[in-house]
């Protein structure tokens, strides 16, 4: 009875002490215990301090980036030389070397200043237009009263020469500023970009995680975290760390079905990683409307093994997906190496966020750079919106694309010169709405000028596309570069490549998982883009 008597003292004593400590001193307590209500909104507190401070970070770097894109187009602005500028340099430049020492400078430069100067500026006009002067094409005005005519001549054509060469250098250099402008601006957007993800307020409070994580215990995981990013629809973004990374792959069986049924649209999963202790956390996002499988089927010439050719598909993100073929000038290792660093660099570029047209500018500076010899690649670019299926082709100096839709074959077209020529060029961009079921079909120079013997090559391929009727893309791919060599009967007189993308419908592998008396999860709206409604016939190109 004695002991008895003790732990009902000692209870006692307890629900005392209970009783009169402080509730904030309870709650100050409980931020430190795990499992507490009052931990995990201390855990948010301090997550949401580091992601202020990271943004702060970030966005100070971002404008470093930019007030350095300023300060590139400022000076590209200021030191671009106007014709009076340029004008009156070679005329000084003249008459210092020629009439410095000349008896009859007075003469000519201070009673008949006038004169002299519209000679001078006459005969300039002459090497604009002859490609030099000379005592016959030289002005009048001069050849009445200058007794130096031979020197001066020479003089002017020197000077003319230099003036072009140093406004020629001068127009490269704004070229390659207002290049490395565009560049840092791109630089400083992303990082703005990504602070603005780093910032975005946990507006979700605890009890929905609490929510998620009951529901995955429910069905007899072990969770350790549960970590809302963000809740908005199409822009949906789960951590979640539980117990297992063995051979059953639970996060695509059983936690990405249930948050699909939770969260009413549906969830993928888009990276997982091991952590220790045997835990494994998985990110789980909204799943596009769309997905892109490819089909690639590429022949070196005359049966080597290097290529000449090169392609990528890539998930770029924010909703894109990119497919791109790229044809090196030749063949062989030479052709391969500045297709392949084409591709290599565009792919970077585009996955690091940067607009495709400054993608596409900055690969043709490099190439550019890269050698002294004249070397070129052509891009085919197409850029696919997981979310509408509204496609952007960017053609540089590629041979027609085409968009099969059924037993129909639309071609798209460029007409500008390939990359690594000049150091301005022209991207050409042409959009096309895609339908569910469409073929995006890229092809090299020498798949599309297989059929030289025809009157017309483009519509010899486009014969072919519609003839064909599996909905395999890879077997279209094949199909076509079989064509193609049989046109040349066996001889692959160049590299060959061809792409294929077909647009299907996003179809989540395994069904929601519904359980009795489980609550939905409320969410703002407006975060999903709109999608844009599928016409019939051809597309808009």
């Amino acid at each position: 009875m004695s002991q008895v008597a003790v732990g009902l003292e000692e209870s006692l004593a307890a629900f005392v002490l209970l009783f009169l400590t402080p509730k904030s001193l309870i709650e100050q307590i409980a931020r430190y215990v795990p499992g507490t209500h009052q931990h995990a909104l201390s855990q948010q507190d301090y997550a949401r301090r580091i992601r202020e401070l990271m943004d702060n970070r970030i966005r100070e770097v971002s404008n470093v980036f930019q007030e350095l894109s300023n300060t590139f187009s400022q000076i590209s602005a200021s030191q671009v030389r106007p014709p009076d500028e340029l004008l009156n340099k070679t005329l000084e430049h003249v008459s210092q070397q020629v009439c410095a020492g000349c008896f009859k400078r007075g003469q000519c430069w201070s009673k008949h200043f006038m004169e002299t100067y519209q000679g001078m500026v006459d005969s300039l006009a002459m090497i604009d237009i002859d490609g030099y002067v000379d005592a016959r094409n030289l002005a009048p005005a001069l050849k009445r009263r200058c007794i130096k005519t031979e020197q001066i001549t020479n003089a002017l054509n020197r000077a003319a020469e230099f003036v072009k060469r140093d406004a020629k250098w001068q127009a490269l250099l704004a070229e390659n500023r207002d290049l490395v402008a565009s560049q840092l601006t791109g630089v400083a957007k992303i990082m703005s970009e990504l602070a603005g993800e780093i910032r975005k307020e946990n507006h979700v409070s605890a009890d929905q995680e609490e929510h998620i994580m009951a529901a995955l215990e429910q069905l007899g995981l072990t969770i350790r975290t549960v970590d809302i990013i963000c809740l908005d629809e199409g822009k949906v973004e789960i951590e979640v760390t539980y117990a297992g990374c063995g051979d059953y792959n639970e996060c695509a069986k059983v936690i990405a079905p249930l948050l699909s049924e939770i969260l009413g649209e549906n969830i993928t999963v888009a990276q997982k990683r091991a952590e220790s202790e045997g835990f494994c956390t998985v990110t789980l996002t909204s799943a596009k409307v769309y997905n892109v499988e490819v089909g690639v089927a590429s022949a070196a010439k005359d049966g080597k093994m290097l290529s000449g050719d090169s392609f990528t598909s890539l998930d770029v993100g924010n909703g894109k997906y990119a497919v791109a073929v790229s044809d090196g000038m030749g063949n062989g290792e030479r052709a391969m190496q500045e297709s392949s660093a084409a591709i290599r660099l565009l792919q970077q570029l585009l996955k690091a966020g940067f607009d495709e047209q400054l993608a596409i500018k900055t690969v043709n500076s490099v190439l550019l750079l890269r050698s002294q010899e004249e070397i070129f690649a052509t891009m085919d670019l197409a850029l696919i919106d997981l979310y509408s299926a509204k496609t952007e082709f960017l053609k540089i100096g590629s041979a027609p694309s085409f968009i099969k839709r059924g037993s129909e074959a639309f071609p798209i077209c460029g007409a500008n010169i390939p990359i690594g020529i000049l150091q301005d060029i022209e991207i050409q961009s042409v959009e096309a709405d895609l339908q569910e079921g469409d073929f995006l079909i890229l092809v090299s120079d020498g798949v599309f000028d297989a059929a030289k013997q025809m009157e017309n090559s483009e519509v010899w391929l486009k014969t072919q596309i519609e003839s064909i009727e599996t909905n395999d893309p890879q077997a279209i791919a094949d199909v076509l570069l079989e064509l193609a060599v049989r046109m040349n009967h066996g001889e692959i007189n160049d590299d060959m490549t061809v792409l294929v993308a077909k647009i299907e419908r996003f179809q989540p592998e395994w069904s929601t998982i519904k359980i009795p008396g489980l609550k939905k999860i409320k969410r703002k709206k407006g975060g999903k883009q709109n999608i844009v409604p599928l016409s019939q016939g051809s597309p808009t190109a």
